[in-house]
């Protein structure tokens, strides 16, 4: 190499790490969010059936990082609905389990399994994870309670477990799909809390995935100096257009502002609506109709 080819070379060099980057849009700027979110076609799934019935089928899939994912499959009455079934991915809320999906008693945040049965009574199949560090994948290593998260405002592990979530929710569409009763044109989310912002990150990345339905949809704050966030709702506003999304938010939810909601519905598309509900956190019972007129579309 010559004298002047080294120079050349040092500037460049120079400038690559000292010239400021380019302003991103956000479209590319989502581009590069959902490189993350990618998942390996040819990962075995590695489905271990645990029960299985004529209704209710439990199971575990690997995850990307080959930790074990608990799983609910239920199904429609078969008389009643015959051939194959859409099916809605249903993701719970902090400090639960898919079991808050399953829920027999009428205490706080149980009001997400009359959402679940209200969809299988209309025909709908529903699947359920257990999301990062909650039910059966709270590990050793974890906080006993993972409030513990939010009390003590480690905000950037709570970052990092929804979006490694919405990395499962890909691998849940994909052992969904394994089902010879599930319709793989027709799958949807529905998401509370923890589970609404998995959800709408994983809508937003899923191609697979054309409406959801997102409950008392939690806001973060960014962290000191910064003005947003890599899992900040509006940033994967690109991947939601042509999407039937659907908010459903209570006027005294202490998880947002009204501020803050009106704010991410300017930044999505038309196909994004909402329902103001007179509620806090725990959304009442019949706030299933909202989720099943909105998941029912042409079906």
């Amino acid at each position: 190499m010559t004298k002047i080819h080294r120079l050349l070379s040092i500037t460049a060099l120079s400038l690559a790490f000292t010239s400021p980057p380019l302003a991103l849009h956000a479209e590319d700027r989502f581009d590069i969010l959902r490189s993350y979110y990618a998942v390996d076609v040819h990962l075995p799934l590695d489905i271990e059936t645990a029960t299985s019935n004529d209704r209710i089928t439990e199971f575990t899939f690997s995850a990307f990082d080959n930790e074990r994912v608990r799983a609910r499959l239920e199904r429609p009455d078969p008389v009643k609905f015959v051939g194959k079934r859409p099916v809605v991915i249903l993701l719970h809320g902090i400090t639960q389990s898919l079991d808050q999906w399953w829920r027999t008693d009428e205490g706080p945040y149980s009001f997400p399994a009359a959402h679940r049965q209200a969809l299988v009574e209309a025909g709908f199949a529903v699947l359920a994870i257990d999301l990062r560090n909650h039910g059966a994948r709270l590990q050793g290593a974890d906080f006993e309670n993972p409030y513990a998260y939010l009390e003590n405002s480690y905000f950037e592990a709570v970052r990092k477990m929804i979006s490694q979530s919405a990395i499962d929710v890909r691998r849940a569409v994909q052992a969904a799909e394994t089902f010879d009763f599930i319709d793989p044109k027709q799958i949807s989310v529905a998401g509370f809390s923890l589970g609404a912002w998995t959800g709408l990150i994983a809508t937003a990345v899923e191609p697979k995935i054309d409406r959801a339905v997102f409950i008392g949809l939690p806001f973060l704050p960014p962290a000191q100096g910064e003005t947003t966030h890599f899992i900040a709702q509006t940033e994967y506003a690109p991947g939601l257009v042509g999407k039937q999304v659907h908010f459903i938010a209570g006027t005294t939810d202490h998880f947002h502002t009204r501020e803050a909601v009106d704010a991410m519905m300017v930044s999505l598309t038309s196909d994004a609506s909402i329902t103001w509900v007179d509620s806090g956190h725990d959304f009442p019972r019949d706030t299933a109709a909202i989720t099943l007129e909105h998941l029912k579309g042409d079906m």
